[in-house]
């Protein structure tokens, strides 16, 4: 099988998300808020620091405009694995 593409166009999205029931997305959004207070927490933050040789040793954070991920499908369907990769 080949993908045409790698992107779901946002009519997709726009026709799934009128298909789902309140209740359905009423729950979606109670867990993402549920994930996004509970990661708020192990959020990262630069660092530098000097090695003593003159190096300067850290780390950077930066955004990504754009990412993939991979949900497994198959016989059961967790909208949670969606909700926490994403």
């Amino acid at each position: 099988m080949q993908l045409a593409a790698i992107r779901v166009p946002d009519l997709a999205l726009d026709e799934a998300h009128a298909q789902a029931s309140s209740s359905w997305l009423t729950t979606l959004e109670r867990a993402a808020d549920n994930i996004r207070r509970f990661h708020r927490h192990q959020r990262q933050a630069a660092w530098y620091m000097d090695d003593g040789d003159g190096e300067t040793l850290g780390q950077r954070i930066l955004p990504m405009e754009r990412v993939g991920l991979y949900v497994p499908g198959g016989t059961a369907a967790y909208p949670s694995s969606v909700l926490m990769t994403a």
